[in-house]
């Protein structure tokens, strides 16, 4: 009798863990068509969605190309700039320059100009 209590428990048992077993051969069954269409879903996607990356990189591509010349463009152009500035102070220190030695030169004919005139006036006396 005890012997068929203990086969009647493990019988139990058995039966309990097949069904446990069954339960989870199913859920991994629907875990894999599941899966199997995230699969198929993810290969019809793919084609596109990689295409979609290639023109994203040509953009990015032709962006950084843009990048690059607009750089070098800007590092001639600020080089012009410089240039430019440098040739425009050398032409405001010649200005100043020629300022000063105009003003020395029209003090030099204003002082001539005086020693004409007393010249003439002493020519006059005589």
């Amino acid at each position: 009798r005890e012997a068929k209590e203990r086969e009647e428990t493990l019988t139990k048992a058995f039966e309990a863990q097949t069904s446990q077993l069954n339960d989870k051969s199913l859920q991994v069954d629907r875990l894999q068509t599941r899966l199997e269409k995230k699969v198929r879903a993810l290969s019809e996607v793919d084609p596109a969605a990689s295409a979609e990356r290639d023109k994203l990189r040509e953009r990015v591509a032709l962006l950084e190309e843009q990048i690059r010349r607009t750089t070098e463009g800007r590092e001639e152009v600020d080089a012009h700039v410089s240039a430019l500035s440098k040739e425009n102070w050398d032409l405001k220190d010649g200005m100043e320059r020629f300022k000063r030695e105009s003003a020395t030169y029209k003090d030099q004919a204003v002082a001539l100009e005086s020693q004409l005139t007393m010249a003439k006036r002493e020519a006059e006396e005589l």
